[in-house]
């Protein structure tokens, strides 16, 4: 939440930017949304699909900004999202 606060300081520059390339080229795209819960819920469905591809659970890692205060969300999503 705290990030999503700053946004509009970012946003014009931000806008229309399809890609991030830090260092060397990747894939790494910015992607928008509308609220922390569609952003928890988007990396949860990444995570299953990794951990369905064959990607062992200790090789992924999830950071979380003031944990503390979204931990009951992350959870309540997790229980919701993940079999």
């Amino acid at each position: 939440p705290h990030l999503i606060v700053d946004y509009p300081r970012y946003e014009k520059s931000l806008t229309g930017c399809e890609t991030f390339i830090s260092g060397e080229p990747s894939d790494a795209t910015l992607t928008r949304f509308p609220d922390s819960r569609a952003e928890i819920r988007w990396a949860l469905r990444a995570i299953g699909r990794l951990l369905d591809s064959g990607v062992e659970p200790e090789e992924i890692a999830l950071t979380v900004t003031e944990l503390e205060r979204s931990a009951q969300m992350l959870a309540a999503e997790c229980r919701e999202t993940m079999p």
